[in-house]
């Protein structure tokens, strides 16, 4: 569903990395913020295959033209 959203609303936005509980995502920095709201709201989805359990969200962004690296950012909130 997010990506069908994703791809509709014209966002710079490319998976590459989908681990269990876990998705990896670039982003245009321009595209940040509406696809933050974008992840928080299609994850933390109410669904009957998570039979009650919470999906919770955070975000890492990582600015790679800072030279910051994979998973060592800063904390990012919607």
């Amino acid at each position: 569903r997010a990506e069908k959203i994703f791809n509709e609303s014209n966002l710079d936005v490319e998976m590459f990395n989908n681990i269990h509980d876990s998705a990896d995502f670039y982003v245009l920095k321009t595209d940040l913020e509406p696809f933050a709201k974008i992840v928080k709201e299609e994850f933390e989805r109410d669904m009957p295959e998570y039979e009650g359990i919470p999906l919770p969200i955070d975000f890492n962004v990582v600015d790679k033209t800072k030279g910051e690296n994979y998973k060592h950012g800063s904390n990012y909130y919607v």
